[in-house]
């Protein structure tokens, strides 16, 4: 049985989890991987290997000189579509800081402790 902790955005906020929880961090996700996309998009038209080298950094990757600008690219893009939520969550603040996404009007739920 699960125990509700609170409402976000609407959603009931459960332990364990419920599917609305799954659905909704799932928009969430999909909205800030279309920023990084463009990001990933702006920093390869302009072959700015540093700054693709900054989105690949927030899920643990790094590309050093032996990489051209479109295997990177093709690597990152990759990553990207296989990024976990709470991933996305964790590094959200710093994402925004560096401007490689805008911060959304809603979060996740259910990462909070």
């Amino acid at each position: 049985m699960s125990k509700v902790i609170k409402t976000k955005y609407g959603v009931e906020i459960t332990k364990p989890w419920n599917q609305s929880m799954y659905d909704w961090n799932d928009i969430v996700g999909k909205l800030i991987k279309i920023d990084l996309y463009k990001s990933l998009e702006e920093f390869y038209t302009k072959r700015n290997k540093k700054g693709m080298n900054k989105i690949a950094s927030s899920f643990g990757a790094s590309y050093g000189e032996g990489y051209d600008v479109d295997s990177i690219y093709d690597s990152i893009f990759k990553d990207l579509q296989n990024l976990e939520n709470y991933q996305l969550n964790e590094e959200l603040e710093w994402l925004i800081k560096d401007n490689l996404v805008n911060k959304p009007k809603y979060g996740f739920v259910g990462y909070d402790k």
